[in-house]
Parts: structure tokens; sequence; C-alpha cells
């Protein structure tokens, strides 16, 4: 008894010490080293079941949302101290070459020191693929895309390989045929692009070199949405591009808005099947089925807005009224002044709006009037009047030049800054007539015939068609010939 009490105060001074923090010493600011991996960079044929990395000291996953092996494969991660074991859930693919990117996913545990990125390339197969892909970003300008992207390469047997940087992107261990490519910045890290990552670039890509720079272009992509509301039967389809329905449904528009989207009033009763073309080109059919269609939200109708095109030529006078809603009864009555005397007009009638031409002798300050305009929203516009002010009576200028080394169906076009086309012309010059204003050059080449950019088609794999915009803005003045304007695409 006496022995055990002796010892008693001994014991508890131990156990005291045992959990005091150490005083002092160095803050550890290493990160840990990689020591050994199993399989080993290039090792073939590797039949083991996971993957085992070996570190310096003990270390713990970073980000989880971050993947580990590309092509992407879901794995389990078990830490041990100094290892970390991945396991992929669904086993290894036979034959299958394996990228494994570590980047930042690995750091101490004590103080968070992250290990340096290291990738290592492994096969299930008697040999790794070796087929390296660049991806050097460029906006349609020609400049480097800035900030952190994602690329996703699509492989014909489902495989999807990953790849992330600044500017510059590789990815290995591919073998030669056909991907598709997407390229965008993954605000959400889920690998999946989707509209709130902003622009999407895409292409698809054969090869079968060791090493292959690839220079992708912006496209945009949005699905097509279809609303329904129940009370007056009447359907609305939204896109952030222009649709095509077939013929049948673009009888019933009755309205556009500046951005494109169309509204369809339509007897949906049973039913329906509409063919439209999405941002990209590609036609779609859609089986509108009543029960199923989105009931989240009622119909929103336009807010009526109305946009004016004036143009010269010589002592004549253009102007264009259009509407965003389709004009059930068009005016009766229309004047405009001369020397303060009002005259009568005659116009030519559009679905949309109205032309008016009219003699200009003058730079002087001219006012249209009309009388009641009805829309399809059974909307009225009682009076309405436009003021036609000397700069819209301003001479055209000229813009001319060349497309240097124009090949087989070079398009150029003539853009405005509210992204118009106003001029087009085929073939390596151009000289247009054009308004004052600021405007951009942009050039392409039409390979499939269609008298319009075609942009590439990510579930067909279609190419985009080169497109390259000049880079310098043109400024034209009132009377001014800009001429000699040489223009170097960058296809």
């Amino acid at each position: 008894m006496k022995l055990l009490l002796s010892l008693l105060p001994a014991f508890l001074c131990f156990a005291c010490a045992s959990v005091q923090s150490p005083q002092g010493g160095p803050k550890d600011s290493q990160a840990p080293i990689l020591l050994h991996t199993n399989p080993r960079n290039g090792e073939v044929r590797f039949t083991g079941k996971y993957i085992q990395l070996e570190y310096s000291e003990n270390v713990t996953e970073n980000d989880a949302k971050l993947p580990f092996l590309s092509p992407l494969t879901q794995v389990s991660v078990i830490q041990n101290g100094k290892k970390i074991r991945l396991t992929p859930d669904s086993g290894w693919k036979n034959d299958q070459t394996y990228e494994l990117r570590l980047g930042k996913k690995i750091k101490d545990e004590r103080e968070g020191n992250i290990a340096a990125d290291t990738g290592i390339i492994f096969s299930t197969g008697p040999e790794p693929d070796r087929v390296q892909l660049d991806f050097k970003i460029e906006n349609t300008s020609g400049n480097p895309l800035t900030g952190k992207t994602t690329c996703l390469l699509f492989a014909e047997n489902g495989s999807r390989y990953f790849g992330s940087g600044e500017g510059n992107i590789r990815i290995s261990g591919l073998r030669a045929g056909r991907y598709l490519a997407e390229v965008f910045q993954d605000k959400n890290e889920n690998l999946k692009y989707e509209e709130e990552d902003g622009r999407l670039f895409t292409d698809s890509i054969s090869t079968d070199s060791s090493s292959l720079n690839c220079r992708l272009l912006p496209q945009s992509y949005k699905g097509v949405r279809f609303f329904h509301q129940r009370r007056g039967d009447t359907l609305q389809i939204e896109s952030s591009k222009s649709i095509r329905p077939d013929s049948i449904m673009f009888r019933n528009l009755i309205a556009s808005n500046e951005e494109k989207t169309l509204f369809l009033l339509y007897p949906f009763r049973n039913n329906l099947i509409m063919q439209h073309q999405d941002s990209l080109g590609s036609t779609h059919a859609d089986t509108l089925i009543r029960e199923k269609t989105d009931t989240s939200r009622s119909l929103s109708t336009p807010d009526l807005k109305r946009k004016i095109k004036i143009e010269k030529a010589g002592k004549m006078l253009q102007a264009e009224l259009l509407w965003n809603w389709k004009v059930q009864k068009h005016p009766q009555k229309l004047e405009y002044t001369s020397d303060s005397i009002w005259n009568e007009l005659s116009t030519e009638k559009l679905p949309f709006g109205l032309r008016i031409k009219l003699p200009v002798s003058k730079a002087e300050k001219i006012k249209i009037r009309m009388d009641s305009i009805q829309f399809y929203n059974l909307k009225s516009v009682n009076k309405d009047s436009i003021l036609i002010r000397n700069e819209d009576l301003e001479e055209n200028g000229s813009i001319s030049g060349s497309v240097e080394q124009a090949g087989k169906g070079i398009i150029t076009e003539l853009i405005n800054q509210e992204k118009e086309i106003c001029a087009t012309v085929n073939g390596s010059t151009f000289n247009w007539k054009v308004k004052p204003g600021r405007y951009r050059i942009q050039v392409y080449q039409d390979l499939n015939k269609d008298g319009r950019y075609t942009g590439g088609n990510k579930m067909r794999q279609r190419k985009a068609e080169p497109l390259y915009i000049f880079p310098e803005i043109i400024e034209l003045k009132p009377g001014w010939d800009l001429e000699k304007i040489k223009v170097q695409p960058r296809f």
C-alpha cells in the first residue's frame, strides 16, 4: 500500500507533462514531399487495386471538389499518416491510360502547407497512350483568355479528360482519335458547363500526333425553354438566341424583343411537334406535351418598344419604324414637316412596323407624326411622332480595303455599335457606303455555304467556321473615305 501511494505523485506528474504543448520551436513552413508512388510514373500493365502515395510527413486532402484522375474517375480516399490511398469506385478500365493530377489537393496536417503539383501517368495496358494536347485559349481577336479555365475532352468511347490553368492548358495520356473540346470558367467547380459559367469555347479535334496546339473560338449555347399558361391556352418559347419554328407556329408569332426571345401565342390543346434551330445552328425537334409543360411561371408579355433606322441616299431619306410587337392595324394618316408645312406621307406597311421615304432638300429637323397604331397585344398608340435631327442627315462615308490571303468562301461583314450587320461582301475586297459612326470588321470562312457564320456544334462535334474580328474600331466621320484598310485574318 505504501508503495502504491509513493508512485501516485510521480504518475500524476508524468500525466501532466504529457499533455503540455511544446514550447517555442520554428514554425513548419516546408511543404510535404512525395517520396514514393505505386504505381510508378510510366508504369504499364498496372494491376493494383488502388494508388498509394507516401509523403515525408503526415498529410491530408486539401480540396475534395477537384478530381484526382483524368479521365474522370470517381475514387475513395483513405488517409493514414504519411500515406494516402486512392481506390476507384468502379475499378480500373482495361487498356486505359490514366493521368494522376495532384495539383493543390494535398497539404500537411499541421500547418496546411500545400504539396507541389505532381503528375503521374500509368496504364493498365501494355503501353501508355502518348498523345498530348496543348490548348492555347484565345478570343476571336487573337488575345489570350484571362483567368483560370477548365478544359474537358470528350472521347468517342465516353471517357472525359480534363485539365485546368490560365492561358494554356495541357492534357496528356491521350490516344489518337477524335475529341470534342469544351473550355470554360468552371465557377461552381462541377466539371460541367452551365449557363452561369459564361462563354463556352468549343470545337472538335482529330489528332494522331504526339502534340498538337489547338486554338478554340468562343461559342454561345443555351437550350430553348418552353412555358405554358393554361388560361387562354397560350405557349411561350424562350431562347437567348433566335430560334426558327416551323411555318405553322411561325404564323402565330406576335412579338420578338431585342434579346431575340420569341413569344408565340398558339392554341395549345393537344401535344405539339415543333422544329427549331438553336444558337449553334443545331436543328431540334421537340414534342411539347401539355401535361409536362413547365407551368412554374406565367406567360409574360414584353413591354412595347420601338426602334428607328434612318438612312440617307442622295436627296432621299428612308426611315423605318419597327416595334417588337406585330402590327394589327397600321396608321391611316401620316404627315411630315417641310419648311414649317405639314405634308401627307405615304408609307410601306411592314409586319412589325412601316417604312417611310421622303425627299430631303437641305439639312433640317424633320418631324413625322401619325395617328393610331394597334398591335396584337391589343395595345394602341393613339398618336406617335419621330424627330429626324441634323446628324441623321449627314452624308455617308466609305470604308474600303482588302482581306489578305482570302481563300474560298471568305465573307467579310461590317458590324455597327448595336452589333448589327450593316454590310456584307464575298471575296478579298470591300467598299461600303455607310452612315458615320463606329464599326468593326469581322471575317469568316463560310464552309457550309449558308451565307452566315456557324458556330461549333457541341452535340454533333462540328467544328466552328474560322472567324476573325479586326481588333481596331473604325470611326467614320461624315463624308470621310477610309481606304486601304488591310485585314489579315488569323484563322
